[in-house]
Parts: C-alpha cells; sequence; structure tokens
C-alpha cells in the first residue's frame, strides 16, 4: 500500500472513531439529561410531599389544642407525630443547603418526639395546652412562610432548575428567618365526602329511559336529548342536551348528578336568593324535606349541603350537594351519590345522654354558636351524636359528641380559601 492509500486508510479509521464518539456523546448526554429531569422531579416530589405535610401538622395540630376527648387526642398526637416524622424525612431529600433547612427540621423532629410522647400518656401532662398552642402558632406562621415556595412549585416552575435553585434555597432562609422559634417543652361541608363510594344499600325497582327523562324535564330538554347508559356502581341513564348533561339511575329513578356548563348572565343574586333556588331545585327533583346544613360561596357561585331529617337528626350519610350560579341565579350544578348510596330505611334517632351532657365533653375554649343532634358516617356504620359548631381563636370547627357514650367522635376545622369555605 502506497503512502496516499494509507492516509486515506488511517482518515477514514479516525473519521469513524469521530462518527462513533460523537454518537458517544449524544446518547450519553441524552441520558444525563434524562437523569437530571428524572432527579428534578423526584425533589419536587419530595417538595410537595414536605410543604403538605407541615400543613397537615398544622390542620392537625388545630384540632389537638382544644379537643377534650383524652382518647381523641392521644389518636391526634399520634396522627401528627408520624406526619411530622415523614415530613423531615422528605425534607432532608431535597438539594437545599442544611443551613436553610436546618431549624424547619429541629422544629418537625420536636414536634414528633413530643406528639409521641404525648399519644403514650394517659393523663394530661403539665403544660401540655401552652405547649400544643405555642407549636402550633411557630408551624402557622412557617407554613404561611412557606406559601411562595408553594405558589412557584404550584405555578409549573421548575423550583430546582440550575439557575432557579439558589433562589430557592434563600426563600427557604426567609422563611426561617421569619417564622420558626421554638417553644419549650404543636369544601365543600363536614361529610361533604361519602365515606362509602360502593353500591346502593337498597335495590331499587328498575325504571326505563322515559321514565328517567320525565325526571330531568324541568331542567333540560330531556325527549332531544342524546341518551346512553353507564354501568358500574351505580347504572344509570347519561343524557346531553347542549352544555347541559344528567344522570338518572336506572334502579329508583332518582337524580344522579347534574351539571350546567353554559355561560351564565344575569344581574347577580344574593346568597338568600341562591339558597330559594337551590330548594326549589330539590324539591322538583324529588329531594323533599331536606334541610341544608352548610353552605359554602365562591366568587361566582354557593354550594349547599343539604340532608333528610329523621326524628329532629340530620343524616349526614344522606347529604346532596347543589351549586347555584350567583351571576344568574340558576342552578349548575347537583351531586346525589351520598343519598343514592346510603338512603335506606332506619330506626328512630334517640339519643342516650342529653346535649347538656354532651357540651360537658367539649372543650371550654370552643365559643359554641350552634348544636342539633345528627347520625354521622363513622367507617362502615353510622354513629348518633351531637353537633356542637364555634369559633375558636378566629377559626371555625364543628365538634361531634358521641350521643350514646358521650366520648368525641370526630372534629373539623373549616378554613377560608380562594374557592371559599373548606372543611378538613
Amino acid at each position: 500500500m502506497d503512502r496516499k492509500e494509507l492516509y486515506k486508510s488511517i482518515m477514514c479509521a479516525l473519521a469513524g472513531l469521530c462518527l462513533v464518539f460523537a454518537v458517544g456523546i449524544c446518547v450519553l448526554g441524552g441520558q444525563a439529561d434524562k437523569n437530571e429531569k428524572s432527579m428534578r422531579a423526584a425533589y419536587e416530589n419530595s417538595l410537595y410531599n414536605t410543604l403538605d405535610g407541615i400543613n397537615t401538622v398544622y390542620n392537625e395540630l388545630c384540632k389537638a389544642e382544644f379537643s377534650a376527648d383524652r382518647d381523641y387526642k392521644r389518636e391526634l398526637y399520634r396522627n401528627i407525630s408520624a406526619h411530622a416524622g415523614t415530613a423531615s424525612s422528605r425534607l432532608s431529600e431535597l438539594p437545599l443547603s442544611e443551613k436553610s433547612v436546618l431549624k424547619t427540621q429541629e422544629l418537625l423532629n420536636r414536634i414528633s418526639d413530643y406528639c409521641g410522647f404525648l399519644s403514650g400518656q394517659e393523663q394530661r401532662q403539665e403544660g401540655e395546652e401552652e405547649n400544643i398552642a405555642s407549636l402550633r402558632r411557630c408551624c402557622e406562621r412557617l407554613n404561611s412562610a412557606l406559601g411562595d415556595i408553594g405558589g412557584m412549585l404550584g405555578s409549573g416552575e421548575d423550583v430546582f432548575a440550575a439557575d432557579i435553585t439558589e433562589q430557592t434555597d434563600i426563600a427557604w432562609q426567609q422563611a426561617e428567618a421569619d417564622s420558626v422559634s421554638y417553644p419549650t417543652l404543636i369544601y365543600d361541608g363536614p361529610f361533604s365526602q361519602s365515606e362509602d363510594i360502593g353500591k346502593a344499600r337498597v335495590q331499587r325497582p328498575e325504571v326505563g329511559s322515559v321514565e328517567a327523562a320525565a325526571v330531568i324535564g324541568f331542567v333540560m330538554d330531556a325527549d332531544s336529548a342524546e341518551v346512553s347508559c353507564a354501568e358500574g356502581n351505580i347504572p344509570a341513564y347519561i343524557f346531553e342536551s347542549g352544555e347541559k348533561s344528567a344522570a338518572v339511575t336506572r334502579r329508583g329513578g332518582l337524580l344522579l348528578w347534574y351539571m350546567d356548563a353554559g355561560r351564565q348572565d344575569g344581574q347577580g343574586v344574593t346568597e338568600e336568593q341562591a339558597r330559594y333556588e337551590a330548594g326549589r331545585f330539590l324539591q322538583r327533583a324529588g329531594y323533599k324535606d331536606f334541610e341544608f346544613v352548610f353552605s359554602s360561596s365562591s366568587q361566582d357561585s354557593v354550594i349547599f349541603n343539604a340532608a333528610p331529617v329523621l326524628d329532629g337528626a340530620v343524616l349526614y350519610p344522606d347529604l346532596v350537594k347543589v351549586r347555584v350560579s350567583l351571576i344568574s341565579g340558576a342552578v349548575i350544578g347537583f351531586e346525589g351519590s351520598g343519598y343514592v348510596i346510603n338512603n335506606r330505611p332506619r330506626d328512630g334517632a334517640e339519643a342516650g345522654i342529653t346535649l347538656q351532657q354532651a357540651a360537658e365533653n367539649v372543650s371550654g375554649l370552643l365559643t359554641v354558636k350552634k348544636t342539633r343532634l345528627c347520625i354521622i358516617p363513622k367507617g362502615n356504620s353510622e354513629v348518633l351524636a351531637w353537633e356542637f359548631y364555634g369559633l375558636y381563636g378566629g377559626d371555625k370547627y364543628v365538634v361531634y359528641i358521641d350521643a350514646a357514650t358521650g366520648r368525641q367522635s370526630q372534629i373539623f376545622r373549616i378554613i377560608q380559601t380562594d374557592s371559599g369555605e373548606m372543611v378538613i
């Protein structure tokens, strides 16, 4: 082989090696980019769980602060300890400097340890109320101060991108500086989400599509609507006409849900006028003798929760929800699955203890505004309870005392959000 041929062979070999090298670099680069995206996604997941954990700890501390039932309080302490410990672990997974998250980590560990200790104590401990109140206030300040980071995450911003991680780090440092100090050793309505989402408890008679259409004739032109059938736990006829749609159960012919997605026009209505329209809707839909038990309003609409009454007791398991536009005054949404699933013949509701006896087991910190007897869901069963709605520290709470045993059965805290009041 002469020199010219040898030179060509060497150049071809080198070109081939360069090509292989370039392809390798691209593959490795693509893999590195994929790994980086996966890592950032893991970081964001840890951040979300940390912020959610801190918020949960704060809400549970609010309940524990004035709970009067020791066993229920101890259960809350166990939950708080577990959530705080989990949040602390997730926090340690974040690519933030140790200096930035040190106070948060110490606070969460302190809450976890202290509440873990209290959960094992059958008797009230010295200084317990003061310590829990102090921890609650500290957690509240931290939760609020971290709102900017949560907002960045919620808006889809990549808070762990190379050019933003430092800002996240600084924001967390500032949140700690503004909020964390240590104590000396903290919808849409009650039961609005049914615990039982299975099949209806009673077998109602089968109805045809014509009978079902008659149920919704007062809100839409069912004769010209497109009709289809839905299977599942609650078989139903689905009617669609323009922007309106509705479902009627094939057993019993009950309105299961209704939605009007059309634009709402009008001069606006008051909440009282909206309540009237919601009651009128329930009557025409066949849901008669229902009592409104809770409402939550936003800028454009209000949701009314309503339930039937038995011997003066509100049946929360049978709750239905009606959404009314505050612009047009028209009903734009209805959800009746609670009633469809849970309604059945029940024995009379007779309390074993009086309202006054039940009140003795409610914390004196709660300024009670309203009371009533009710049946509430409890796992797969139901409990007759006295309901106490009131205020504490500027917040709204609902406490339920078992009407048979006098024990505390449930506590809800009602908070104000951008979408209206929410029960947690």
